[in-house]
């Protein structure tokens, strides 16, 4: 119903509703998971800062409600224009109830009036997102939760990501390995800018050696849908390449591809892998292949028996680890078999071509042959002409140079997509 008020040769239209609702103990719920974020997220800001103060009102508004916790309660809205308030009752609020809230909002918008006619306007920025106060007043609704779902997003891109388990749909995790001068708080800016923050984690990795001081190696982790996948990597590599990150690898980096195995069968998945491993060997550079590096990180799995493998004893300089295999075993603790042995890149069609290609592999429904090359690929599997296309290509790239090229020049060849 609407309410004309005139108080001060100032004549008022208020909007008036109640209603009724019966809580539940889930509601009871919702509201304590309310109060935990705001607690945890008020520490993010001064306390004397407007920020600290407008969430110290909500959660001690919170904490009232849950007193009021009953079967049945009223609520009574009272509006003026965006602003409102709102008090529930055990039994039907009053005439008197519903006045007190009318002086209450005439109360807060003269002060809020009078404040924003004399106080500072101010431009801010917390985890990537702006936003102004005028005299300590937000000038946005829903910028407090705004800020708080910054800061859980900022906090978000540094947990290390884990497929739902609720979740049917297979994931891919792919680690690249990079190179870069912008230090890791900046890369993870942009990442959540450009909405990745729920598919990337970064991290240092040892292994990688920079080539001019003061440059950072890196190690991005990222975990999406198979079915997403083309996508996501495009705008990564995207981002990786372009300024500010501008990274790049060399003969040190690697790329790991990690396949879902949780509703597959992993002794299959690996099996038909290993039988992929002739021709994914003509598909990088030789020292993926042989030699001191390949044997440390990616040594040539010697069975295609999942179990056997297990107990194989690679040259890693940490003990042996037998992870440390072109096709990595090891499917127990990430439930994923890892495919280790391509070099380091941050060019999308290759990577999304190694998925692929992988992937003939990982979602055949039995037992491959050994796949030795192209034609016994084709005969085996329906290969669209883009990839064989690609194959063919790095193929014979490798054959008249087994070396491989330049890695930073690398990057630009068969970069269609990237």
């Amino acid at each position: 119903m609407w309410v004309n008020i005139t108080k001060d040769k100032k004549k008022y239209k208020f909007d008036v509703k109640i209603t009724i609702t019966q809580l539940d103990v889930s509601e009871l719920k919702i509201i304590f998971t309310q109060l935990k974020e705001l607690k945890t997220n008020i520490r993010k800001f001064k306390k004397d800062s407007p920020e600290h103060k407008y969430m110290s009102g909500l959660i001690k508004q919170l904490k009232n409600e849950t007193k009021l916790y009953a079967y049945m309660c009223y609520n009574l809205y009272v509006k003026l224009g965006s602003n409102y308030k709102y008090q529930r009752f055990l039994e039907p609020p009053t005439k008197e109830n519903v006045n007190e809230l009318i002086n209450k909002i005439i109360i807060a918008v003269s002060a809020k009036r009078k404040e924003r006619k004399s106080f500072l306007k101010e431009d801010k920025v917390l985890s990537g997102l702006k936003y102004t106060t005028v005299g300590g007043t937000f000038t946005k609704e829903n910028t407090v939760f705004n800020l708080a779902k910054a800061v859980n997003t900022s906090a978000r891109i540094k947990e290390r990501k884990v497929p739902h388990d609720k979740i049917k749909t297979p994931y891919l995790g792919i680690e690249l390995e990079i190179i870069t001068k912008t230090d890791k708080d900046t890369i993870e800016t942009i990442m959540i800018k450009n909405k990745l923050a729920g598919n990337v984690y970064l991290e240092h990795d040892g292994s990688i050696e920079p080539e001019e001081q003061g440059e950072e190696p890196q190690e991005i982790t990222i975990l999406v849908k198979q079915n997403e996948a083309t996508n996501v990597i495009r705008s990564i590599c995207k981002l990786l390449l372009a300024e500010p990150i501008n990274s790049y690898v060399n003969a040190t980096c690697g790329m790991h591809v990690h396949f879902d195995v949780r509703h597959r069968d992993p002794v299959l998945v690996y099996k038909n892998l290993v039988h992929m491993l002739p021709l994914l060997n003509q598909l990088v550079p030789r020292s993926r292949v042989t030699g001191q590096w390949s044997d440390r990180f990616c040594m040539q799995n010697p069975t295609d028996d999942i179990f056997a493998a297990q107990k194989v004893v690679t040259k890693h300089h940490n003990g042996g680890k037998a992870r440390y295999q072109a096709i990595n075993p090891m499917f127990q603790k990430y439930r994923t078999i890892e495919v280790r042995m391509h070099g380091g890149t941050i060019n999308a069609t290759k990577i999304n071509s190694w998925i692929q290609l992988c992937l003939l592999a990982v979602e055949s429904p039995k037992e491959i042959p050994h796949i030795n090359s192209l034609k016994e690929l084709t005969d085996n599997f329906k290969v669209t002409q883009g990839l064989i296309k690609f194959l063919e290509e790095r193929i014979l790239l490798f054959k008249e140079n087994p070396a491989g090229l330049d890695v930073r020049a690398d990057h630009f060849f068969f970069n269609k997509e990237a």
